[in-house]
């Protein structure tokens, strides 16, 4: 893997052009890191949370359990 962003590196299920491209089925571990790393590394708010939504993660009680 040379990193984030590579052809490569390109799952169904990853942030894309800036664009969330859902997968097919859920999510490896793996796949759901890079695809919120990716989403947050270009500071874009609403990316990060359709790919939340999309994992079904709520981010507002994620924001919740975290500050809690």
């Amino acid at each position: 893997m040379s990193g984030f962003g590579a052809d490569e590196d390109l799952l169904p299920g990853s942030f894309r052009d800036g664009r969330w491209a859902p997968a097919p089925t859920m999510p490896t571990r793996g796949e759901a890191i890079r695809t919120i790393l990716g989403a947050v590394e270009l500071q874009d708010e609403a990316a990060v949370e359709e790919a939340l939504m999309a994992l079904g993660v709520n981010p507002f009680e994620l924001f919740r359990s975290v500050a809690a």
